[in-house]
């Protein structure tokens, strides 16, 4: 999984809330999201699974494949896009992440996020 950060902060000194977007490595119905994410001035991270075009239809990397039989895209009934809202908290100076909730489909997470 490629992951970029966004407007990542370097130094963490309290709890703070970040939006984590998971999607493919291509534009579609995330393209809103990040849109959206990237103008509202919030930190979040663009964590992008591999996809590529195959003779029948589209092949998907084992990240995603992997996720998918764990269930972490259960929440958006086993598809694509999520927006993970994580919250890191300082433990021994050092950043440790907690989910606090998600959710998913691209419009309502673009209205979440407006």
């Amino acid at each position: 999984i490629q992951s970029i950060a966004c407007i990542m902060s370097s130094s963490l000194v309290s709890p703070k809330l970040v939006y984590r977007f998971l999607y493919f490595n291509t534009r579609g119905a995330g393209e809103l999201c990040r849109l959206t994410l990237v103008t509202s001035g919030v930190e979040w991270e663009d964590v992008r699974y591999p996809m590529a075009l195959a003779s029948s239809g589209f092949s998907y990397g084992p990240e995603f494949q992997r996720d998918v039989k764990t269930g972490a895209f259960d929440v958006n009934m086993g598809s694509l896009p999520i927006l993970q809202i994580v919250q890191y908290a300082v433990k021994d100076n050092h950043p440790t992440p907690y989910l606090v909730d998600t959710l998913g489909q691209s419009h309502s997470i673009a209205k979440f996020v407006a």
